[in-house]
C-alpha cells in the first residue's frame, strides 16, 4: 500500500513531468531544452517516455523511469 506522502510525491513528480514534456514541445525539443530536461529526476524521465516512443526500447526506458523514481 503506497503512504499519502509517497503518493503526493508520485503526483507532484507526474504533474512536473507533464509539464516538462509540454514545455519541451513548445521549445521545439531544442538540445538546450533536452540538456535542461536532463538536470531534474523529472526531466529525465520526460526524456526516457520520448525516447521509448522514438526509438521503442520500452524496457529499458521503463528500468530508467523506475530508476528515477526510486530517487524521489
Amino acid at each position: 500500500m503506497v503512504m499519502t506522502g509517497t503518493r503526493t510525491t508520485l503526483c507532484a513528480v507526474a504533474v512536473e513531468t507533464l509539464r516538462q514534456l509540454f514545455g519541451l514541445t513548445v521549445a521545439g525539443g531544442s538540445k538546450e531544452a533536452r540538456l535542461g530536461l536532463a538536470a531534474t529526476p523529472s526531466g529525465r524521465i520526460a526524456l526516457h517516455l520520448l525516447c521509448a516512443w522514438r526509438d521503442h526500447r520500452y524496457v529499458w526506458h521503463w528500468r530508467g523511469v523506475a530508476r528515477e523514481l526510486a530517487r524521489v
